[in-house]
């Protein structure tokens, strides 16, 4: 029986980028872009937090932070992943608002690109709207080192280094997950080293072809692409911490370079995170409700 949310057949392509803040999803996606992958059509401004830009749909960065609300989490909440899958039947209530999403952002074009971290979080929802909308989603990841991301996080969001390198382990493993089941996978230095071979390795991960050749993009990823600014020292975390991230980046970093390991080598974190949500999540919880009564109040009293 066939029901408003079967897919459409498959006849266009749609590039779900992966990964975690701060870890080169805008680069990535600029990179696609310019060899071809049509971007959205409102998409969010740089600002001082990323001058280059981020290349994310609006529509898409603000129904996935309603859909976090909905759920009482958020992006820089580490125990996302097990709020949202308890939050199945709350997420779902948004496909036909993603459906909406993707018709005005993207219209008819037969390539796309879909970049928005939170999508890290809500891959299963954004693959399955994208289906639906007759896209065939390729999801391709990118990872950087733990000590990267957490100076740059640090640095933009005045963030703790712990709160950083938990984050950082918890969307590790939503894209080791999305790594096991098929998704492409580089690291930020692969790309920035030689784009020309990773996104051509992309395409043929994703079976599909670029409308761009290296030849008549070069000068301009050339001019867009830098190296990662260099980390004087690593900030000091507790050991289980670090250990988690270590882990985290080793596996991903052995994806990249065309080594994937079973996910079960992660079962540490995974079993470390879980027991941490048990006590944890329901404070962040409470964090969330808080603070949405707080502005609801502030917004009945203007």
């Amino acid at each position: 029986m066939s029901s408003e949310f079967d897919p459409l057949p498959t006849r266009r392509k749609a590039l779900l980028v992966l990964g975690m803040h701060r870890a080169g999803t805008s680069a990535l996606a600029r990179v696609l872009a310019l060899r071809g992958a049509q971007l959205p059509a409102q998409v969010l401004p740089a600002n001082a937090g990323n001058v280059d830009g981020y290349w994310e749909p609006r529509g898409v960065v603000e129904l996935n932070d309603r859909i976090l609300d909905a759920c009482d989490t958020a992006w820089d909440d580490p125990f996302a992943p097990q709020r949202l899958a308890e939050e199945q039947a709350t997420v779902a209530t948004f496909r036909d608002e993603a459906r909406a999403v993707l018709e005005r952002e993207y219209g008819a074009a037969g390539l796309v690109v879909l970049k928005d971290p939170r999508c890290t979080l809500l891959q299963r929802f954004w693959s399955e709207a994208l289906a639906v909308h007759g896209f065939e989603p390729l999801p391709v990841a990118v990872v950087r080192p733990c000590a990267e991301v957490m100076a740059s996080l640090v640095r933009r969001d005045a963030t703790s280094a712990e709160s950083a390198a938990l984050l950082y382990a918890a969307y590790g493993m939503e894209v080791a997950r999305a790594i096991a089941e098929g998704a492409s996978c580089l690291t930020y230095a692969q790309l920035v080293r030689d784009w020309r071979t990773s996104t051509d390795r992309i395409a043929a991960e994703q079976g599909l072809e670029w409308a761009e050749t290296p030849l008549d993009i070069a000068g301009q990823v050339s001019a867009y692409l830098k190296p990662a600014s260099p980390v004087s020292s690593a900030l000091p975390l507790p050991q289980p911490l670090r250990d988690w991230s270590d882990r985290v980046w080793a596996w991903c970093q052995q994806a990249a370079e065309g080594k994937p390991a079973a996910l079960a080598e992660l079962e540490e974190v995974i079993e470390g995170l879980r027991m941490q949500a048990q006590s944890f999540a329901p404070i962040l919880r409470d964090r969330v409700r808080r603070e949405r009564r707080i502005e609801a109040e502030r917004e009945d009293a203007l």
